[in-house]
């Protein structure tokens, strides 16, 4: 099994990956839990992340939707 902080997404357009424990963490949990999030253009996950100006549009999905979760999980506990 791969290291997940040490995982690199295999696709060749993206040449200077951020090489840092969180991004080769969330494209891990991309590739492995939801595959197909962002391998099609039709989804919605895929022309969301067409907007923004990343090497890994997807990880960058992938890092907000958990950040937020926990983000607000401590805010509702907080409250």
């Amino acid at each position: 099994m791969q290291n997940p902080f040490r995982y690199r997404p295999a696709d060749p357009e993206i040449d200077d990956w951020a090489d840092n424990a969180v991004s080769n963490v969330m494209a891990w949990l991309s590739q492995r839990l939801l595959p197909g999030w962002c391998a099609t253009p039709e989804h919605w996950t895929s022309r969301l992340t067409m907007m923004l100006w990343t090497d890994c549009p997807c990880c960058l999905l992938w890092r907000g939707l958990v950040l937020g979760f926990l983000a607000g999980l401590g805010l509702g506990l907080l409250i």
